[in-house]
Parts: C-alpha cells; sequence; structure tokens
C-alpha cells in the first residue's frame, strides 16, 4: 500500500507542477465553492445535515462509491487531488486508512480542517475484540508482536454520530464563520433526532425478552450498544 501511494503521489506532484501556472482560489480548488470530502456515506449524511439549505454553497464528494468496502479501498489520482485541496476532509481514521498520512503531507490548502473519527472518540474508541476460533494475523503477531487495534465501525453509534456532528459543526464555523448561526441550529436539531433516536433503542433493548446475540465473526455492531 505504501508503494502504491508513493507512486500515486509522484504521479500527482507531476501534475501539479504541470498546471502550477494556473489561477485559483485561496482553498486551491480552482472554484469559489467550500470543498468538503469525505470518505464513507455516514461522513457525508452528517455534512449534509449540518448545511442545510447550504449557505455557504459547499461542494461535497464522497470517496468511496457504492459497494467499495473501506478496508480494501485505494485512492485513486482524482481522489488525491480532491483531499489535498479540500477545506474540510472527514475520514474515519482506523488501520483502512493508512494511506491518508501520507497524502495529507502533499495537501495544497495549508488552511484545510482534517476530522479523524477515531481521534474524536480519544479513549472511548473500542478495541477490536479477537476471540478463540477468529482467523488473525498470526505470524504478523509473531514477528512483531501483538499490537492493539481499534474498532472501526464506529459510526455504528447513534451517540458517536452525535459526536461528530457536532465536531463537523464546529469545523463548518471554522471554515465558513459567516454562516456558522445556520450551521449550529442545524446540528442542533439533528443531535436532537440522534438523541430520540438513541432513547427509542436503548427502550427496545431493555425490553427485549433476549439478551444474547450469537455472531459467527467479529461483530461490526458493538458501537451499536
Amino acid at each position: 500500500m505504501k508503494k502504491y501511494i508513493s507512486l500515486i503521489l509522484a504521479a500527482l506532484l507531476v501534475l501539479v507542477s504541470l498546471t502550477g501556472c494556473s489561477t485559483g482560489n485561496a482553498n486551491g480548488a480552482g472554484n469559489d465553492k467550500i470543498q468538503i470530502v469525505t470518505t464513507i456515506f455516514p461522513e457525508y449524511d452528517w455534512v449534509m445535515n449540518v448545511l442545510g439549505s447550504n449557505p455557504g454553497n459547499a461542494e461535497v464528494t464522497i470517496l468511496l462509491d457504492n459497494g467499495v468496502d473501506l478496508h480494501s479501498y485505494q485512492p485513486s489520482v482524482d481522489d488525491i487531488v480532491k483531499i489535498t485541496s479540500a477545506d474540510l476532509f472527514i475520514y474515519v481514521g482506523g488501520e483502512s486508512d493508512a494511506w491518508v498520512e501520507d497524502v495529507l503531507k502533499q495537501k495544497t490548502n495549508k488552511d484545510m480542517v482534517v476530522i479523524n473519527l477515531m481521534d474524536v472518540l480519544g479513549d472511548s474508541a473500542k478495541e477490536e475484540e479477537v476471540i478463540e476460533g477468529m482467523e488473525c494475523e498470526e505470524e504478523e503477531e509473531e514477528e512483531e508482536g501483538p499490537e492493539v487495534e481499534y474498532d472501526e465501525h464506529v459510526w455504528l453509534s447513534v451517540k458517536n454520530a452525535a459526536m461528530f456532528v457536532d465536531e463537523i459543526e464546529g469545523a463548518m464555523e471554522n471554515v465558513d464563520p459567516a454562516n456558522s448561526s445556520a450551521y449550529k441550529n442545524n446540528a442542533d436539531a439533528y443531535i436532537a433526532k440522534l438523541n430520540e433516536l438513541d432513547s427509542k433503542y436503548a427502550s427496545a433493548v431493555s425490553e427485549a425478552n433476549v439478551k444474547t446475540v450469537l455472531f459467527g465473526d467479529r461483530f461490526p455492531f458493538r458501537s451499536f450498544f
């Protein structure tokens, strides 16, 4: 993966050098719209709810197409151009997003605001569970020793979603302060809906007759509870 990203970045540097004399706006995107780039749909959905009627005329991009797995995604040259010139970039930040660090080193917009969802969670991020019988990278563990990995499915928690929406709203105030009150109102209204939904889920779980869930492999819905 590192070699792949290095080759892409080398191609990107050539592209930038060839177009270095072209004009563009302060955010490096070549137009007057606020550029927001997200890696997965939940991030995109949160942004759209914060934008509401989109008073800042933001252009929002989602990198992963339908059916593309976060764990195997590799950015194209076009994707990297969008990321490096964005005003706001949002990504999950787990092991699957290890490529992001190298890409951000090439950013052309020095004022870019970056949101790493795993960083937002901090100590509340859940460690991956490895249960006897599950497939794991045994050879790697023998060579390098056991390494702590964190569950990347952070968007499945309604509580997490409320936290992320609040973080996005703060970022939008930074990127587009002229419309900060609109973003604040939109975020507050959406967070209220998320909190109401979380209460309904909590009630459904507490009233359930069965409390045990059987799952055959890693359980991606741990954050949901």
